[in-house]
């Protein structure tokens, strides 16, 4: 990155992806089908926030496959094989009592994965806001006294490009 007249670097990640100076905030992407930089000058910064970020689908498809396979396995037993067309095709069937814990089992085990998905998607996301544009800062295992002390230094060089 070139720096511009005057500029100093305050504060650069760990990746060397995200970029604190003394007149932008800058973040860069790399990856193999492109990459991309997103750069807000600190005077046009308007808005920052430290928030946490869910992903709650993980939870809703939890509930929903546990719900869908023990619920087909109750309408499997219940109704479907009770229907007397499945008798005349079929016979007497039923899912026995060792199949439906094997397949209770199983639903457990799909909903505790979208779980532990869900716990590992929580993210503390940095989100500055210029105007109608905004960069989101992923730093991943920062305390948050790291955290305060990163929207401390960009409030500061804000305030310190204002006063030129």
């Amino acid at each position: 990155m070139k720096l511009i007249e005057n500029e100093q670097i305050l504060w650069e990640s760990k990746n060397k992806q995200q970029l604190l100076t003394t007149h932008r905030l800058r973040e860069m992407n790399k990856s193999f089908l492109g990459s991309s930089i997103k750069s807000i000058m600190l005077e046009e910064l308007t808005y920052c926030e430290l928030r946490t970020i869910r992903q709650f689908g993980f939870l809703r498809k939890a509930v929903l496959w546990f719900l869908l396979i023990n619920g087909s396995i109750f309408l499997l037993n219940h109704y479907l094989f009770n229907a007397e067309l499945i008798k005349w095709l079929f016979g007497e069937v039923h899912i026995g009592q060792d199949s439906v814990q094997m397949v209770f089992n199983v639903s457990i085990l799909v909903a505790v994965i979208y779980c532990a998905l869900f716990v590992f998607s929580i993210k503390k996301v940095f989100s500055f806001h210029a105007n109608n544009r905004s960069i989101d800062f992923q730093l991943r295992w920062v305390d948050f006294e790291e955290r305060e002390s990163f929207i401390s230094k960009v409030e500061e060089a804000k305030d310190k490009r204002g006063k030129r």
